[in-house]
């Protein structure tokens, strides 16, 4: 690109560039006012400035997918027969939610919970559960916690754990709720072992769980899993 220039000065001058912009360039050797001079860049450092931020934006994104988009735990939510999964960030905000019995379909359908605190989202499906004329009031609740960070972990179930008596009241039932914790390693091991279980028994009324049970005593048998 050529340019003129304008002002000379002792460290930099002022250029009139050919296509009608004016910035300031290292003085060049020699040169006086309204001298024509061809400027041209160093590819190689523009290269080496293009590298260094395509690395500073990747690794930006890295960063914000690690820390938002990345699960950093799993809250898993059994009750009844049904049970479903909810996935979080490092702020606890769910970012995932799925179901894994066919039974824990209908009473989620209609929560919307992405990026909501996890808090909130166990409340909501507890309440959902707990609500659903598809499970009775002697249900126990079982809540399973995996994060590595095992100290976390624990914070996490002491604040949900505070939930359980509003929760009660809200629901009118009384729900006995335990917890377990795992480390990521442990839950893949668990839902592993949940996948290979026999046989799925679908919900049944309270008058069939009966009956099941007189089969039972008559020699039949049956497998649950949840």
């Amino acid at each position: 690109m050529k340019g003129m220039i304008m002002q000379r000065g002792e460290s930099t001058s002022v250029v009139l560039y050919n296509n009608g912009k004016i910035d300031e360039i290292p003085t060049p050797p020699n040169c006086e006012e309204g001298m024509v001079i061809t400027i041209s860049y160093n590819r190689k450092l523009i290269t080496l400035f293009s590298i260094l931020l395509f690395t500073a934006v990747l690794c930006t994104v890295l960063v914000l997918r690690s820390v938002y988009l990345d699960p950093f735990g799993y809250v898993q939510i059994n009750y009844g027969n049904a049970a479903v999964e909810l996935a979080y960030n490092r702020f606890r905000r769910v970012l995932a939610m799925r179901p894994l019995s066919q039974q824990a379909v209908e009473p989620i359908a209609a929560l919307s919970l992405n990026n909501t605190k996890i808090d909130y989202a166990y409340e909501k499906i507890m309440l959902s559960y707990a609500r659903s004329p598809l499970f009775s009031a002697q249900n126990t609740a079982l809540v399973r916690i995996a994060q590595d960070n095992l100290a976390g972990a624990k914070e996490l179930e002491q604040n949900l754990s505070l939930l359980s008596v509003p929760l009660m009241s809200a629901a009118q039932k009384e729900m006995p709720i335990s917890f377990e914790l795992y480390t990521h390693e442990l839950y893949r091991e668990v839902m592993t072992a949940a996948v290979q279980s026999p046989v799925i028994v679908p919900m049944m009324p309270h008058d069939s769980r009966q009956q099941m049970h007189q089969g039972q005593r008559q020699g039949m048998r049956n497998y649950w899993c949840w």
